[in-house]
């Protein structure tokens, strides 16, 4: 408000002031940015709203009201590209890339000995936040494996983790099937199939033509097994391998005669001793 005064000579102490709307004028633009003015105008009481381009967002006040000062009541905003904050380490581990900006991708490595578990890969996303959750280093450890039935297992060093070494050996009269040496791997799994102590065995002693065999110390017998030439029910056995130390003797139809040793034993290493002795005719 302005007061005019009526001096003395009838003059005014002043002109006449005029009455204009109060107009904030055009918000400052911003990088990154628009501005919507609403209805269209800047005088008093009119709004300013701000919003950033995608990928960016906005720091500041995004609304802006035009005041009776014919001023925006907030400072201009400023739009900023969306980045992550450092993403967290675990125990045991590093990550690969540095990049922290929207969509940057960074990927999650365990050091040797430690096996990850969880998402490997995560990227920066538009709210600011790394995507999944922080994966975690195990330190790798395959554990004590099962013993074996008439066997035993040895743990290099008395270790078993990543790149521990087992070896498998088998009890008297006994052979190893499989792997004798397995390694911690870096999945947390040891290497190979587990093996097996198989009894060793001969298989059913060569009978020549004419020959007459009986077997003795074979544990599905329990006794004498006697093998015959000639039709298939007599040179069935009833047995498909004999235990270690199983006595085989070697006779001849009548009117034949052994040729070469006669005893066989099943030995330590699966097969029969000595050569399979022959039947030859005694009139030739």
């Amino acid at each position: 408000m302005k007061v005019l005064t009526c001096n003395v000579g009838g003059e005014w102490s002043g002109k006449a002031p005029q009455c204009r709307f109060v107009d904030c004028g055009a918000p400052a633009q911003i990088e990154f940015g628009t501005i919507v003015l609403i209805n269209g105008t800047t005088t008093v009481s009119s709004l300013a709203v701000y919003t950033c381009q995608q990928d960016y967002w906005l720091v500041g006040e995004g609304k802006q009201e035009c005041t009776k000062e014919g001023k925006w009541s907030h400072d201009t905003p400023s739009c900023e590209l969306i980045t992550c904050e450092e993403p967290e380490v675990p125990t045991g581990g590093y990550v690969v890339g540095y990049d922290l900006n929207v969509h940057s991708v960074i990927e999650y490595h365990c050091d040797v000995g430690y096996l990850l578990h969880g998402e490997a890969r995560h990227s920066c996303g538009k709210d600011g936040e790394w995507t999944g959750e922080v994966p975690i280093c195990e330190y790798i450890n395959c554990g004590k494996v099962l013993p074996i039935l008439n066997g035993a297992v040895d743990y290099a060093n008395d270790t078993t983790h990543l790149g521990s070494e087992i070896t498998y050996s088998c009890t008297r009269n006994y052979r190893l099937n499989g792997i004798s040496r397995r390694y911690c791997l870096d999945n947390g799994q040891w290497s190979d199939a587990t093996p097996k102590c198989e009894e060793i065995r001969c298989p059913e002693p060569v009978l020549a033509e004419h020959g007459i065999l009986s077997v003795t110390g074979n544990d599905r017998m329990y006794g004498r097994t006697l093998i015959r030439t000639g039709t298939a029910e007599n040179s069935n056995t009833g047995a498909t391998s004999y235990k270690i130390g199983a006595l085989a003797k070697y006779r001849c139809e009548r009117g034949y005669k052994v040729v070469g040793e006669p005893l066989s034993t099943c030995e330590e290493n699966g097969k029969w001793s000595g050569e399979v002795p022959q039947c030859v005719c005694k009139y030739l």
